[in-house]
């Protein structure tokens, strides 16, 4: 841990991870917990997978890129709420994080257009991009990029990659370190 890290806010959809969220110890952090999905508005959407894969989008490519990372079984479906970082952030009063992580598997647009204003205050967004779509209906990875490079966002580094298991090759998605250049 960073010993400058004083506050953590998770957003977690799925019933399943909620109690092992609250078990997390971090010593000396401040920790909050939202059960609730993330994305461009308020809304109530159903959450398919079951699994840390799971999304709010159809799979169609998923399993065949990452064998077994959803389940397509009815009672691995969730109907969750779905909020704004936005809204959570200004009504809650949580201070502004230096930086936003997400990886919410295809839904990463969606919950860009409902966080513009913590955007434009924060300073780091790491993000799970897809070089391919696993989701039905999933942006292109050129709009997250055109959004992002809109609000003042530049790459800057990249994290974790996911490779085909078929074509070790073919970088199927990784994380990207994003920094605000009106802010840093």
């Amino acid at each position: 841990m960073s010993p400058t890290l004083e506050h953590v806010v998770f957003f977690e959809p799925q019933s399943q991870y909620q109690e092992k969220l609250q078990s997390l110890s971090l010593p000396g952090v401040s920790k909050v917990i939202y059960h609730c999905g993330l994305g461009e508005k308020e809304d109530k959407l159903l959450i398919k997978g079951g699994t840390s894969s799971a999304s709010f989008l159809d799979s169609e490519e998923q399993n065949k890129y990452f064998p077994n990372s959803i389940s397509q079984n009815q009672q691995d479906m969730e109907e969750v709420e779905i909020r704004t970082l936005d809204a959570i952030y200004a009504n809650d009063n949580l201070p502004i994080p230096d930086v936003i992580k997400l990886d919410v598997q295809g839904f990463e647009l969606e919950v860009l257009k409902g966080s513009i204003n913590l955007l434009k205050k924060s300073k780091y967004l790491v993000i799970e991009l897809s070089f391919r779509q696993f989701y039905r209906e999933q942006p292109y990875l050129w709009e997250i990029i055109k959004l992002l490079e809109e609000n003042k966002y530049i790459m800057v580094g990249k994290g974790f990659e996911w490779r085909y298991h078929e074509n070790p090759s073919e970088i199927l998605q990784m994380d990207a370190i994003f920094k605000n250049t009106d802010v840093m």
